[in-house]
């Protein structure tokens, strides 16, 4: 539990070896899952290293406090009396807390703590902090709200309003920006909404993560100036970057091997354990069997949280899932990355006045998805690294649109649309259809998309192309293979108005056969047939093509036609028709959500044609993803969206029902 409100600036001895703990405790943690997913016994690590500092915060907070946590406050969350045993439930995603299982490791809530719950795309807490901030100042209990960020979310729009919000009011907020001075591989020194003027000078007090006892100070007299009712404060806590973003990211990649020596010189815990040594007196061997006995403590949770825990690839190795196996039929093949970074040099070198915005995009990282690589180095002043914000992204997009040239944005991944979903839907889509056609915002947008990547979770799983899809206005294509990236991103780039292309993340990198066409389709938003047939028709986009044609396999060539829509906008449903009108049955999958979907919006059309209607024997069969949010684990999204299996049930109960 929380200690009682401390008012002191002083840091003394019970103090001190409660800081280290916590901080001891999150990198013991830290270093447990690397190794673990290492050995293939976890699929995503979400570390703190180099924030642990931020754990002084706990000391001065009392049980009307109220938080609003980084993922990188592992620290702070075990200061505050979170459990390594919760901890390492949302690791391994087992059920048992507070959505471990759902929740992005990393992101852990406790009601009973006051810690509320953060969803991954940042800076989305900032302005529910207000809303907190609010209720607490109207109740007049002297309570303040925590509420921490990182250094590039601290560029977004979200922080800068909720900022003018809590300084209109003078709410008792502390901002804590974590500023290790990475946004993932974008440098941000001098860019941070501190850097950049946003936050007044008298307003900021500032940390540095090698100095606890400095920090213990500052700390204590930042909260006690917010409790005391004098308005919100930003501390700015310059802390290392000691491991990259993820276990999946390589900063090897970007940050050079002295950059990340200086930070390991600043490391906090090294810092706080001398300071424990020098200053308090505490024998080294004292030192090192308390730092034993926390790392027995850390090891012993989270062996017994893994004895619940589902392996990793269990779920994936069932007969009914998705693997990539397509036989290349061609001596040339590709991948839908290689071919969207190859069409994108293509583009920007045809039109010399064209931009690409977007997150991490420049060299060396080239994008999380590294489908820019080599492009910034080629076309320096036109692959620019953006802000940490969406909206930015799109909202500048379309501005440079306007002006008559090209502009491609790449959304990091599609589940962080949403806070550009007002420039999407009032300024790119209707712009055209509200100036008579006198402006014109010619914009590709692109973001990877969907699920089958067990660990993801439902902020990094998301296929949204329903909603895309309904935005009048806007050309949606969603490519199954490398040839239809490449002729929709040449479509979208000769084309007046803006066109968003949702790319399937589990075959991005997956070797397809490739023909290598350079011509424009003269029909370039028709369906494609994929696989002739007789008897059944499906119907599908994206990932869904795969899946089928894995399904088809079962039962020998010329009995199950597979049409690969292709554009989910406009819809192509006259080859459709034409298909069914000779199988006389339809299956439909969709990724996406059954309601509101582009599946049932399929199935509504063919319905409504009273010719197509006539021809059908059985009803059409929608295969769609169940309507609940993806958790990380590996069979849950098995469970949750459509498989072989399904396709394989639905197109045997067809046939069955004909033979009967």
């Amino acid at each position: 539990m929380r200690l009682s409100k401390r008012t002191d600036i002083a840091l003394d001895t019970a103090a001190a070896f409660q800081l280290y703990r916590a901080m001891c405790t999150t990198r013991t943690i830290d270093t447990v899952e690397r190794g673990l997913v290492k050995r293939g016994g976890g699929l995503l690590h979400v570390g703190s290293h180099g924030a642990e500092l931020n754990a002084v915060i706990a000391l001065f907070l009392t049980e009307l406090d109220e938080a609003f946590l980084h993922w990188r406050d592992r620290a702070l969350r075990i200061a505050l009396g979170l459990s390594v045993e919760a901890i390492a439930r949302s690791f391994f995603a087992v059920a048992g807390g507070e959505g471990d299982d759902k929740n992005l490791t990393g992101h852990e809530s406790s009601k009973l703590l006051n810690i509320h719950p953060v969803s991954t795309p940042t800076p989305s807490q900032c302005l529910a902090a207000i809303g907190v901030a609010m209720s607490v100042y109207s109740e007049k209990s002297q309570a303040i709200v925590i509420c921490s960020l990182g250094d590039g979310a601290s560029q977004q729009g979200e922080f800068a309003e909720a900022w003018m919000a809590s300084l209109r009011d003078r709410l008792p907020i502390l901002w804590v920006i974590i500023d290790n001075g990475w946004a993932i591989s974008t440098p941000t020194d001098g860019l941070t909404a501190i850097d950049l003027g946003i936050v007044q000078s008298n307003r900021i007090a500032m940390i540095e993560s090698s100095k606890p006892s400095e920090a213990f100070q500052t700390i204590a007299a930042s909260i006690n100036r917010v409790r005391s009712g004098d308005g919100p404060l930003v501390l700015h806590h310059k802390c290392p970057r000691l491991a990259g973003h993820t276990s999946n990211d390589f900063e090897t990649v970007y940050r050079s091997q002295i950059n990340r020596e200086l930070d390991q010189a600043r490391d906090p815990v090294d810092a706080m354990r001398k300071l424990l040594l020098q200053d308090f007196g505490i024998a080294e061997k004292s030192l090192q069997e308390f730092e034993l006995t926390i790392t027995k403590e850390c090891q012993a949770a989270y062996e017994l949280v893994a004895k619940t825990a589902e392996s990793p690839n269990a779920a994936l190795q069932s007969k009914g899932h998705f693997t990539f196996n397509q036989d290349l039929d061609s001596t040339k093949s590709s991948t839908i990355a290689e071919q969207i970074r190859i069409s994108l040099a293509e583009i920007l070198e045809l039109h010399s006045d064209a931009i690409l915005l977007g997150e991490d995009i420049a060299d060396p990282q080239g994008g999380v998805f590294r489908l820019t690589r080599g492009l910034s180095t080629r076309f320096p002043e036109r692959v620019r690294n953006s802000a940490l914000s969406e909206a930015t992204i799109l909202g500048a997009a379309f501005g440079y649109a306007t002006t008559g040239k090209l502009a491609i944005a790449e959304i990091q991944f599609i589940d962080f649309l949403a806070p550009a979903w007002n420039q999407l839907t009032t300024n790119i889509t209707p712009l055209a259809w509200r100036t008579d056609g006198k402006w014109t915002a010619p914009v590709i947008m692109y973001a990877p998309a969907g699920g089958y990547t067990p660990g993801a979770g439902m902020f990094h799983s998301q296929v949204n192309s329903s909603i895309l899809a309904r935005l009048e206005g806007l050309i949606v294509g969603f490519p199954s293979n490398p040839d239809d990236a490449r002729l929709m991103l040449f479509n979208a780039a000769i084309h007046d108005g803006p066109t968003f292309l949702l790319l399937p993340k589990a075959l991005l990198f997956a070797s397809q056969a490739f023909n290598g066409q350079k011509g424009l389709s003269n029909e370039p938003y028709r369906a494609a047939i994929i696989l002739p047939g007789t008897d059944i028709t499906i119907a599908t986009w994206g990932h869904g093509v795969a899946i089928c044609r894995q399904a088809i396999e079962q039962f020998g060539e010329g009995i199950v036609e597979l049409i690969d829509m292709r554009y989910l906008n406009p819809l192509d449903i006259e080859t459709l028709t034409k298909s069914i009108k000779r199988t006389n049955h339809l299956i439909v999958l969709d990724e996406d959500w059954r309601v509101c979907s582009v599946g049932s919006e399929i199935i509504a059309r063919v319905l409504q044609d009273p010719e197509t209607f006539d021809v059908l024997k059985r009803s059409p069969v929608l295969l769609s993803r169940q309507e609940q949010f993806l958790a990380r684990t590996s069979g849950h999204e098995c469970t949750c969206l459509p498989q072989v299996d399904d396709v394989v049930f639905a197109v045997r109960q067809l046939l069955d029902w004909d033979r009967s």
